[in-house]
């Protein structure tokens, strides 16, 4: 009795073991998997709701337009850099510590999507302009008020 017991558990995780490698993934990734799946504290937050439902609408725009574009496109290009700079900014809220997760308000979520806006806008005109043209310096000055305002908010330096 002992023995078929014995049999059923290796067959059971022989099973396991090859069911994972037939996936691609070996036991130890699967296990990293599954460690890195654990939620953010950060994504509970109002500021990453508020980033996410930026990327959400502009994700949803890229893909109707992809389907009447070519990747050439401007707003499609636009729309890329757009979402280049938001993930950057989900990266930023990531690694805000547990014990400041009460920082991430919707209003620091609406600054950072205005800042990526004018970021946005900064790469528009860098498309035609120098980065001496009168718009691009006004633009950059714009884009650092609103991150001097998210880095006092955060509690991070801010150079004036």
């Amino acid at each position: 009795m002992r023995m078929r017991i014995l049999i059923l558990l290796v067959a059971v995780s022989v099973l396991c073991i090859a069911t994972t490698y037939i996936q691609g993934q070996s036991p130890a990734s699967a296990a990293k998997i599954k460690t890195a799946a654990k939620p953010q504290p950060s994504h509970a937050t109002p500021a990453y709701a508020e980033v996410l439902l930026r990327q959400t609408e502009l994700s949803a725009e890229l893909e109707s337009l992809t389907d009447e574009y070519t990747d050439e496109h401007p707003r499609i290009k636009e729309i890329r850099a757009s979402l280049g700079l938001l993930k950057k900014e989900v990266g930023r809220l990531e690694a805000v510590s547990p014990s400041d997760t009460p920082k991430l308000s919707i209003a620091l979520g609406r600054l950072i999507v205005k800042k990526v806006e004018i970021e946005t806008e900064i790469w528009k005109l860098l498309q035609t302009y120098q980065e001496q043209h009168p718009d691009v310096k006004k633009a950059r000055r714009k884009a650092k008020i609103y991150e001097d305002a998210i880095k006092d908010v955060l509690g991070e330096s801010v150079t004036r």
